[in-house]
């Protein structure tokens, strides 16, 4: 479940994204770039969702 809202995040964003490129609206451009920056908390939290998928799946496959 992790992962599909983990997909359906980013796939939202980067609607938005293309929508406010069409709509040549740079401000929100630039405010949905820093959601994947490294030290934005919304990018922290989707690294530390991947992460934590991957260790339990580790840990299943052993």
């Amino acid at each position: 479940q992790a992962l599909t809202e983990i997909a359906a995040w980013v796939d939202d964003q980067l609607e938005l994204f293309r929508l406010a490129i069409t709509d040549e609206n740079w401000k929100a451009v630039a405010d949905i770039k820093t959601y994947f920056c490294a030290s934005h908390d919304a990018f922290i939290r989707v690294h530390q969702m991947i992460l934590r998928h991957d260790v339990i799946a580790a840990v299943k496959s052993t």
